[in-house]
């Protein structure tokens, strides 16, 4: 975290994408991302973002070899509740983000995407899906589903029958699921700023160091002001797409 440049603070607040704490039935790791989350980012920070959260997942104990044994399914949606405009402001950001998670990203790391699950996507979407399938690479386009139906009930159902029960599914997509991001992402803060404390404790050039360190507190004091924020407005849209789905199922 402590790396990222101030410019990529909102996309980190927001939490475009993130890594959920439930493994699906056949022992997947989950990869949630909610485009009301990351419409206003840009291209770049979202690419970092995903590097970042891709790595927390490599470097995390209980996560680490079921990522790299079994990989992960990406989950995306929902569309229900998303601003019917084009992501990143234009086309051509949106067609670079495609490329670059579609083509390279996962190439990159040693991450098995299993499948894709696009839940409900809005009429945007819809419109730029054939353009921008152009731009995802060939032997990852079989692994792509897209639900289509503006029921959720039938969603739920649909993902249920590929191994992701409603407990699993985020509140986002209409399941029971509320998971905490800004949390997981003080908690991160917190950790990496103890491993930078005792980094500036033990080094020889401990002037320069702690200097950094403390530039580093003041830097990660703004993020965590960010995520508060964010965090007040994620409660309530939460409220909101709760109280449009009729409970219980």
């Amino acid at each position: 975290v402590l790396d990222f440049e101030e410019s990529d603070y909102p996309a980190l607040a927001a939490g475009g994408v993130r890594l959920l704490p439930h493994l699906d039935d056949l022992g997947r790791a989950l990869l949630f991302s909610f485009p009301g989350y990351y419409y206003e980012s840009s291209v770049a920070s979202m690419v970092r973002l995903f590097w970042f959260i891709s790595h927390a997942a490599i470097f995390d104990k209980e996560m680490s070899d079921i990522i790299q044994i079994k990989g992960i399914v990406a989950l995306t949606g929902s569309g229900l509740f998303v601003p019917a405009q084009v992501p990143f402001n234009s086309v051509t950001e949106s067609q670079r983000f495609v490329t670059i998670l579609g083509k390279d990203f996962f190439e990159a790391l040693p991450i098995k995407c299993r499948s894709h699950h696009q839940v409900s996507p809005n009429e945007i979407f819809l419109r730029l899906f054939e353009h921008l399938l152009y731009f995802v690479d060939f032997r990852w386009r079989p692994r792509m589903s897209f639900y289509n139906g503006q029921n959720v009930r039938q969603n739920l159902t649909a993902l249920a029958l590929c191994g992701m029960r409603p407990e699993i599914i985020p509140l986002e997509m209409g399941g029971y699921l509320e998971y905490n991001y800004q949390q997981w992402m003080n908690d991160r803060i917190s950790e990496d700023l103890i491993i930078s404390a005792r980094a500036a404790s033990s080094d020889t050039a401990s002037e320069i160091s702690e200097s950094k360190h403390s530039q580093r507190v003041s830097a990660m004091a703004r993020l965590r002001s960010l995520l508060q924020t964010q965090r007040t407005k994620e409660l309530t849209l939460l409220q909101t797409i709760t109280n449009s789905f009729p409970r219980p199922f």
